[in-house]
């Protein structure tokens, strides 16, 4: 590879304050073999690192941090230059973090508010409420918005589809296919946002709380988190496949809905039929232009809800 730089000299990229992102984008890439479900991993391009050391792994797996301190680098340039509007705290998975490749939500919602950033790819709810930074980051950013995004990773991480589906069966609706194990899954997913947003409202009740859910996903041939978990188990047909990616993405919009009616400072914002069948970065992540899409609907419910 042309222009390729010592060990030494990528650390140093990376410790250096001036450092922008196409800077790192010239030497490491999405590892698509060994991302997770909203948590994309890195890799060094090939021949972009010479004599690259065992530190790699150590080195790549920061990237994730590096990329959510220079947003909240962005956050404070805004603050310090005298921004008088709306603080935001964003919490969440990769639809509010995806390093590199993608322009997420808060991409968007960035270019307009201070938003001090939370989020990390491979987030699962349950992580969100142990680490509890949301809370301290209010406080700190005396911010009057939190935006939430999660469950993703919970319901597809590691292939967890595959055990909360039924196997294939001939006959059956796709609707028939979430049985038991997946409504114990909404029932976990309702508990625990509902602790975040009471969380959130006994100590801060005048806080607007905004979350969502996830457009229609579509299955890919072999793909990693909803087409191959599907084969593995005997679903193979393309249409059987969306259709219970639909019904599951419906149950779970349904889910944040109901959720949302009964604390008056938190909205749902509905993001389906937004990506379509091609504004698909992958199986779980809308493209730019998508996520531009669904960054307006926070847009509109933050400038006339708040």
């Amino acid at each position: 590879m042309e222009n390729s730089i010592s060990y030494e000299d990528f650390v140093d990229l990376m410790l250096d304050p001036d450092t922008t992102e196409s800077d790192i984008e010239k030497y490491v890439d999405i590892d698509i073999e060994n991302s997770e479900a909203y948590q994309p991993r890195f890799k060094f391009k090939e021949g972009a690192i010479r004599n690259p050391r065992v530190e790699n792994a150590l080195i790549l797996n920061i990237l994730n941090s590096w990329y959510r301190r220079k947003r909240n680098d962005k956050y404070k340039r805004k603050i310090t230059e005298g921004y008088s509007g709306k603080i935001i705290v964003s919490e969440g998975d990769s639809w509010f973090q995806y390093p590199m490749k993608l322009y997420d939500i808060i991409d968007h919602l960035s270019e307009k508010y201070a938003v001090y950033s939370l989020g990390a790819a491979g987030d699962w709810l349950k992580d969100i409420i142990s680490e509890n930074e949301y809370l301290k980051a209010i406080e700190k950013e005396k911010a009057s918005v939190l935006v939430v995004s999660g469950g993703g990773n919970d319901l597809v991480g590691s292939e967890r589809i595959k055990n909360l589906i039924r196997p294939f069966e001939a006959g059956l609706a796709p609707e028939e296919y979430t049985g038991v194990r997946f409504n114990n899954f909404i029932n976990q997913i309702e508990n625990q946002y509902r602790f975040l947003f009471t969380s959130v409202y006994e100590k801060f009740p005048s806080v607007k709380i905004i979350c969502h859910g996830y457009d229609y996903s579509i299955p890919d041939s072999g793909g990693k988190w909803f087409g191959k978990p599907m084969e593995q188990i005997g679903i193979s047909d393309r249409t059987l496949q969306q259709g219970i990616a639909k019904h599951i993405a419906d149950r779970f919009n349904i889910l944040m809905n109901s959720i949302s009616q009964d604390y008056h400072t938190v909205t749902y914002i509905n993001c389906r039929n937004i990506v379509g069948s091609n504004r698909w970065y992958d199986e779980l992540h809308p493209n730019d232009d998508a996520f531009k899409d669904i960054a307006d609907r926070f847009i509109n419910v933050i400038d006339n809800e708040v």
